[in-house]
């Protein structure tokens, strides 16, 4: 749909979040964006990012889209995976904190819990996990169907009038406070 906010965006607004939140609790936490524009790159290059940074979480942000009408969030953890207990438990804490966030803007959103599905940017080998040696904890979080009319006229970046332009920013940014929150508590 014409309009709707961007990953990059999202991203930028929840590395600004994480950093706020990390400062005012005293942490010193380092956040790298696999990309800042919306540009695509491979997923596995997406998370060799987090091996040569030896990040400990790594979490990969999308959109999803089927047909303008299914409604869900959900959040994703790696197939074959060696360390999924630890991978699951930090999805759940992003699916809960986003989910809910969400849902207190509409209650129309289904939660669609944690999933297991093989994905290149969740690839133990990229992001540097072995058996020996798991690291970096990953999961992707999909933030809604966003071709569905609903959640864009939650989320789009241009909508009609200055107050829907102030609405849709202030419900963008209280996504990426519940994703920075999620990783804050996850570390």
């Amino acid at each position: 749909m014409a309009g709707t906010v961007t990953k990059a965006e999202f991203a930028k607004r929840t590395q600004t979040a994480v950093l706020t939140k990390a400062l005012a609790a005293g942490k010193n936490i380092k956040v790298i964006l696999t990309r800042d524009k919306d540009v695509n790159i491979g997923l596995s290059a997406r998370a060799n990012v987090a091996k040569a940074n030896r990040a400990s979480l790594f979490l990969s942000i999308h959109f999803n889209g089927f047909n303008g009408v299914v409604r869900r969030v959900e959040t994703l953890i790696g197939k074959n995976n060696v360390n999924p207990t630890e991978d699951r438990k930090f999805a759940q804490l992003v699916q809960t904190k986003v989910f809910e966030t969400i849902e207190k803007m509409d209650p129309s959103t289904k939660d669609g819990g944690v999933k297991v599905q093989s994905l290149g940017a969740l690839s133990d080998i990229a992001l540097g996990n072995a058996v020996a040696s798991h690291p970096c904890r990953a999961c992707m979080i999909e933030i809604e169907f966003m071709d569905t009319v609903a959640v864009c006229n939650l989320f789009s970046i241009n909508p009609a009038g200055a107050a829907a332009v102030a609405a849709n920013a202030a419900r963008r940014q209280q996504v990426a406070d519940a994703l920075a929150e999620a990783l804050i508590d996850a570390l």
